[in-house]
């Protein structure tokens, strides 16, 4: 029965404290059933935890906090209803931050900075080189492409094919 009783410890800390799954829930007390070792642990678990219980619960209902009831009341005298449109303007009060104008040198950095940026955003083509432009022309004796880029530079290529007789070994 010892040996059960170990394996068991921790799921009675954990049946105590309210964390066990149903079937968990079911051995323990399928245990507790058969053990006054376990049912004296649990019973002096349960003592425990009253003896620091019992003194905060007197407590409380000794204390009626009368110093936050009061303030509560101050509060609610002390604010006269707003009305709907003053309730709105706050949301635009000026904040200490608009106060400094500070914004100011901001809102114009920020300016500058989507001026330089954005012809660089929406440009037509992104490629910094250049595209070269490709001619390719096709004749019997040779084949020729032709690149040009638009600096002027002209590229010539010939391709050469070789006949059937001249490349079949003899």
């Amino acid at each position: 029965m010892k040996k059960d009783c170990s394996s068991l410890s921790t799921l009675i800390d954990k049946y105590f404290d309210g964390e066990t799954s149903q079937r968990e829930q079911e051995a323990v007390e399928a245990h507790l059933k058969q053990c006054p070792a376990c049912q004296e642990r649990l019973k002096f678990m349960s003592e425990i935890k009253g003896a620091f219980r019992r003194p905060v619960l007197e407590a409380l209902e000794k204390e009626t906090f009368p110093w936050l009831w009061e303030k509560i009341e101050r509060e609610i005298r002390s604010k006269p209803r707003e009305s709907f449109w003053e309730s709105i303007k706050g949301w635009f009060e000026i904040t200490p931050f608009l106060k400094k104008r500070i914004w100011i040198p901001a809102t114009v950095v920020a300016i500058l900075l989507i001026l330089l940026i954005s012809p660089t955003l929406f440009k037509k083509n992104s490629s910094h080189f250049p595209l070269p432009v490709v001619e390719y022309v096709e004749s019997k004796t040779n084949n020729i492409m032709i690149y040009e880029l638009e600096s002027g530079k002209v590229t010539v290529i010939w391709l050469f094919e070789e006949s059937e007789a001249e490349s079949s070994p003899s």
